[in-house]
């Protein structure tokens, strides 16, 4: 179960992070592309936004882990606690920052939940999510950004490709994840 848990946990970091990467640097085009020019601002929204999506993708895992080893209760616990925090934050951000602070809000929000998640697998099942590959990952990512950065100018139907493409190219020649690992954790009944 651990190691399960454990690659299932890397592999969402693994994917998670130039999802969120890719999102903040290329967000003005994304939303011109989608919405228009008139919409522009949203774009400003959206990149802190989409930090939230990429932490509730590692929270989802020490969630289900928790219901796995039958400790539902607790997840509704830090789920009411994110309630009132989220609560308490856009009363007092949103009148401050409009809706960067919402945003701002839902990513605080979602990065307590996931702490204390990571809190309660480890109180009742003694788990700890190692950090093994996270260096490996935020190198691979800084790359990433980079060749962003660089082609920022180019299409957006060029960049995302070419992105993805270069980014499993980076993890497969730093071994960033071990893609035998991850093709059992996927597999794994």
């Amino acid at each position: 179960f651990r190691i399960l848990l454990q690659r299932l946990f890397d592999f969402m970091m693994f994917i998670s992070l130039p999802i969120a990467i890719g999102m903040t640097l290329l967000s003005e085009k994304v939303i011109v592309l989608i919405y228009g020019k008139d919409f522009i601002n949203a774009s400003v929204g959206l990149k802190i936004l989409i930090w939230s999506a990429a932490v509730i993708f590692l929270e989802r895992i020490t969630s289900l882990a928790l219901i796995v080893i039958n400790r539902r209760i607790n997840v509704l616990y830090y789920a009411s606690i994110g309630f009132v925090l989220n609560i308490i934050l856009n009363l007092v951000l949103i009148p401050k920052f409009d809706f960067k602070g919402a945003a701002f809000a839902s990513v605080v929000t979602q990065l307590a939940v996931l702490l204390v998640s990571l809190y309660f697998l480890y109180k009742y099942e003694r788990i700890t999510l190692s950090l093994k590959y996270i260096p490996k990952i935020i190198i691979i990512n800084l790359l990433l950004a980079l060749m962003i950065i660089v082609l920022r100018n180019v299409g957006l139907l060029y960049i995302i490709p070419l992105s993805i493409f270069i980014y499993f190219l980076l993890a497969y020649y730093t071994n960033c994840i071990d893609f035998n690992n991850l093709k059992a954790a996927l597999t794994e009944k």
